[in-house]
């Protein structure tokens, strides 16, 4: 049985793991094209379990770029992406998918910086809290 209660039809042919959630599904975006964006903050009394991010850029002719979740004294506490600007370089979408879902204590901010004009970068992540 899943922690949900709630039990899946084919659950005998079911192989792997699977994440079950029990709180508020959660979906975040923030797109930023000079400064730093505050998206998110876990609400007080309140666990973030994060289960994915994609952090991209829109536009990129210059510049560097971070996505963080930073705790209460606003360090940061875990890195999502990075995005530098190269001349000539491509970039791709950087994803985070972790093995399980990082739990992400109340207070804790989710954020996303882009350090010039010519960069817009956009930060999306998924969840539960509960």
């Amino acid at each position: 049985m899943a922690l949900t209660g709630w039990v899946e039809p084919d659950q005998v042919v079911w192989r792997g793991i699977r994440w079950a959630r029990r709180g508020n599904l959660l979906v975040k975006y923030g797109e930023i094209a000079y400064g730093t964006l505050l998206i998110y903050t876990v609400p007080a009394g309140r666990t973030f379990y994060l289960v994915g991010s994609v952090l991209s850029s829109a536009k990129i002719n210059y510049g560097n770029g971070q996505a963080w979740i930073r705790n209460a004294s606003d360090a940061c506490w875990f890195r999502l992406g990075d995005m530098m600007y190269i001349s000539g370089a491509v970039f791709a979408t950087g994803v985070f998918t972790p093995a399980a879902p990082l739990e992400v204590p109340e207070g804790y901010d989710f954020v996303v910086r882009s350090s010039d004009p010519d960069l817009t970068l956009s930060l999306s992540f998924f969840g539960w809290e509960e």
